[in-house]
């Protein structure tokens, strides 16, 4: 158990904003791949702060996590598809609290219609789980 109380800005955290692609956490703060007190398995949540215009870059599912974003400002869009790549829905959050849910086994991709703020929580945390159909 960890027995440290600590404070901290997940804006000021280095490991936290460094770009997953360069080793750091991308914005998610909790996760398999966090350092100690935020390291678990069991969820993961990323506080997400979005330029109008930034997307996905990928069309990606997960094979075991679902995933709950909610829209704390702005306005999001966000693409769902099948394994194989074919569109099934698209979802908008534009009112604060706006939010999405999807299980395992669903691709998605998004895009920033308006500078947003999103809280993602994604369950269970497992390496590797998120698998790309495409680039977009």
């Amino acid at each position: 158990m960890y027995k440290k109380i600590i404070k901290g800005n997940i804006y000021k955290d280095e490991q936290i904003q460094k770009p997953q692609e360069k080793r750091g956490q991308g914005g998610w703060v909790l996760g398999w791949f966090a350092k100690i007190p935020f390291k678990t398995k069991e969820f993961e949540i990323k506080l997400g702060d979005h330029k109008k215009g930034k997307k996905k870059k990928t069309i990606a599912f997960n094979n075991e996590a679902k995933t709950l974003t909610i829209l704390i400002r702005g306005k999001m869009s966000t693409n769902f598809y099948n394994k194989k790549g074919v569109f099934i829905k698209r979802i908008i959050l534009k009112n604060p609290g706006d939010y999405n849910f999807y299980n395992s086994g669903i691709a998605h991709s998004w895009i920033a219609l308006k500078k947003s703020r999103t809280l993602t929580i994604r369950w269970p945390s497992v390496e590797n789980d998120q698998k790309q159909i495409t680039k977009i």
